[in-house]
């Protein structure tokens, strides 16, 4: 054996070695590069071997053809797997695709090329270059942070393709091909450790981010969990709802006997066995169990046990909880599914409710009108219209209960909101024998909410005020009073009437928890009230003591309104009696299409006064047979109807009158609805809610036509263009 070939031989066993290392490192860390480059090194050792072959039979073709082959595909790899080192991963079609132009391309030069110098130094540049790009990659990155074991890795890489950049000169010297391959062992060499030494720190940082990840989660869990000891019962470990539960320190529960916390179990006897049948037979789904706490209190759980490993052992993990918690959850749970099915009945009702509230007001409004009712008269009407309203938003504010929404928010001064709900409020307390103060902060700014909803609030928290001082001994006051605190304003309404218990104190912002005698609460007030109050990000809360009174406070975020306009209050309901502006006949003809009798009449009046031509239908069906045979300029329609609801109707009508499907107006009494509103906004077109008010009807009908008459001009301006 020359020294030739034994420079081959130590060549091949190094380069098999760093492809055994490459597989091990692997296994650990599970990357696609590194099987990339474990393929180079392993047809890099298929080149060596042809290599060691062309000593023994110089010139056969299939041993030149197998070393060039060889050295390319190992370049090829090795390049694939820089690319996915660097985050630019390469298709295996792509990876195919270059295989084979390069086993075309070695087999064409093989027999077609005499000169064998140029293909070498092809193949071996594009193995020594990738090889070169390889080391680069983690050279790149140590401008920034500097490891030793990298630095070496890019270091070898560097090293191993130049020399293989030079391999086809050096092959040209019997001497200098051997004191080759000897460099290119000890290259390989220093590359395999260097790649042992990068791996055991990802995997030693993988494992810290693993144990961060599972401490995380480990005390994130409701149960207390404990890790057990399978032979000594002692605790490994605990997470943080184990030391809430058994109020002991965490150092103080590391090491502890578990016995001690579990009496039941026996002590520990050192069999596995025996501590498995033990922990079974105690911790088991459903089954009480008495855990100690510090200081000797006893406490009933329940709880499993299962094996865990453990620092690359095995223990017991014990899930526990604490039974008074599950049964506090299981009524929540139960609770939170009653008012859910409440909530929804809630709002069938109160849909329901809109009916015939907007036949009463609609009649009221068209009655009132009229030019032959003396004053007393007026006035019986003026107080239907102002109690109709008054049940108006009751039913919102069901509906806004059962379907919380965004409040609409506009600069408002709440001093100014609180006293007109006093001044509209003055008769029933003064009724009461009641004497309300207001302390406001004079320098109180302005924020953004919702009057309509802040002004709801305080008559309730007023109202509540005053009935809990209407069987009390004189003097009964209630003071109302405004501050401003950090980024909040505050309000707050306090009496001196009997006060609470800790007990109704607890509930007092459940929905229908009541305590007023039948017939004069609902026990919604003031859990609508706290649900505006958490709509505007704010918070509700009560301060009371037996005998001592109650102070109900709200916060306010203060948002920044400068530069608009404060909202004013609207006009009392009492307005709502004034006669709609007279409207000169128009001729033009409308569709009325609603499954309520009552309420198409009414629309039909209102709309018949105003001058228009009107025409009735029960439902979807009738109108759009209607509409078959008769042209129509708008279609006033309902969208709750049997057979063809309003949404269906209008899908129907845009097929065969797509401008007529612009010109339909919508009537609803639950826009809050999350599909209703969604159909609303999705088609654009106009809508009136239930109750509705004579001019609001009126006008909406004049707009959908207005737009008619805008899109027309538009279009004839367009065409003489």
């Amino acid at each position: 054996m020359t020294w030739i070939d034994s420079a081959l031989i130590l060549a091949l066993l190094s380069t098999i070695s760093v492809a055994g290392v490459f597989y091990y490192v692997n296994r650990q860390v599970k990357r696609q590069y590194l099987t990339l480059w474990m393929m180079a090194w392993m047809f890099y050792a298929a080149h060596v071997l042809a290599a060691m072959g062309l000593k023994a039979f110089p010139g056969e073709w299939p041993l030149i053809l197998a070393r060039r082959v060889c050295i390319g595909i190992s370049g090829l790899f090795m390049f694939w797997g820089s690319f996915h080192l660097n985050s630019r991963p390469r298709s295996r079609w792509q990876l195919g695709l270059a295989i084979g132009l390069v086993v075309g391309g070695c087999c064409l030069a093989t027999f077609v090329a005499n000169d064998s110098y140029w293909l070498m130094a092809v193949v071996f540049g594009l193995l020594g270059s990738s090889v070169i790009y390889t080391g680069k990659a983690y050279l790149k990155p140590r401008a920034t942070a500097t490891h030793n074991a990298e630095t070496v890795l890019g270091c070898g890489f560097v090293l191993w393709g130049s020399l293989l950049l030079l391999f086809p000169l050096l092959e040209l010297s019997a001497l200098a091909t051997a004191v080759s391959y000897v460099l290119t062992a000890g290259v390989a060499v220093m590359i395999a450790i260097a790649m042992a030494t990068v791996a055991e720190r990802e995997v030693n940082v993988a494992e810290r981010v693993a144990g961060r990840s599972y401490r995380l989660l480990f005390d994130a869990t409701s149960d207390a969990v404990f890790l057990v000891d399978m032979w000594r019962l002692s605790v490994l470990e605990a997470n943080r709802a184990a030391e809430r539960l058994t109020k002991y320190s965490p150092e103080a529960l590391r090491g502890m006997a578990f016995p001690k916390i579990c009496p039941g179990l026996e002590k520990r006897t050192g069999d596995v066995v025996q501590n498995q049948r033990a922990f079974n037979a105690m911790f088991r789904p459903y089954e009480k169990v008495e855990l100690l706490q510090e200081g000797g209190k006893r406490i009933v759980c329940e709880g499993e046990v299962a094996f865990a490993e453990w620092q690359q052992g095995m223990a017991f993990q014990v899930n526990v909880r604490e039974l008074g918690e599950r049964r506090r959850l299981e009524e929540q749970i139960q609770r939170a599914e009653k008012l859910s099915a409440l909530g929804r009945l809630v709002a069938g009702v109160a849909h329901e409710l809109n009916n015939p509230l907007a036949i009463i007001m609609g009649n009221a409004q068209v009655l009132a009108a009229g030019t032959s009712l003396d004053e007393a008269q007026k006035e019986s009407l003026g107080r239907i219209l102002r109690q109709s309203e008054r049940a108006s938003l009751i039913i919102r504010d069901l509906l806004a209960y059962s379907r919380p929404s965004e409040p609409n928010k506009a600069p408002m001064d709440l001093n100014r909101v609180v006293r007109d709900v006093l001044e509209w409020r003055r008769q029933n307390y003064e009724a009461a024998q009641v004497s309300v103060r207001a302390r406001l902060s004079e320098s109180l700014p302005p924020t953004k909410a919702d009057r309509v909803q802040v002004e709801q609030i305080m008559i309730n928290l007023i109202n509540n005020a005053v009935d809990a001082l209407r069987d009390r001994p004189l003097p009964r006051e209630v003071e109302v009073a405004t501050e401003e605190t950090a980024n909040f304003l505050r309000v707050s309404v306090r009496d001196n009437g009997p006060g609470m218990t800790p007990e109704i104190r607890d509930r007092i912002f459940n929905p229908f928890f009541t305590t007023k005698p039948i017939g004069r609460g609902t026990g919604l007030g003031l859990s609508i009230c706290n649900t505006y109050i958490q709509e505007h990000h704010g918070k509700m809360w009560v301060e009371s003591q037996p005998g001592q009174g109650a102070t109900f406070f709200f916060d306010l975020p203060l948002l920044d309104c400068k530069g608009e306009a404060l909202v004013e209050p609207e006009a009392l309901a009492a307005d709502a009696v004034a006669p709609a502006a007279a409207v000169a006949p128009t001729g033009q003809r409308l569709l009325i299409v609603d499954d309520e009798p009552d309420i198409a009449q009414l629309l039909e009046m209102i709309l018949a006064g105003a001058g228009y031509e009107i025409q009735t239908a029960g439902n979807g069906t009738d109108a759009l047979r209607v509409l078959g045979d008769e042209d129509f300029d708008a279609v006033l329609s309902d969208i709750m109807m049997p057979e063809l609801d309003g949404q269906e109707l209008y899908h129907r009508i845009r097929e065969i009158k797509p401008d007529l499907a612009k010109r339909m107006i919508f009537v609803t009494g639950d826009t809050l609805n999350s599909t209703t509103r969604d159909f609303l906004n999705a088609t654009g077109n106009l809508f009136l809610s239930k109750p509705f008010k004579v001019d609001d009807v009126i006008h909406r009908v004049q707009e959908a036509l207005q737009r008619e008459a805008l899109e027309a001009t538009e279009t004839a301006a367009v065409g003489s263009r």
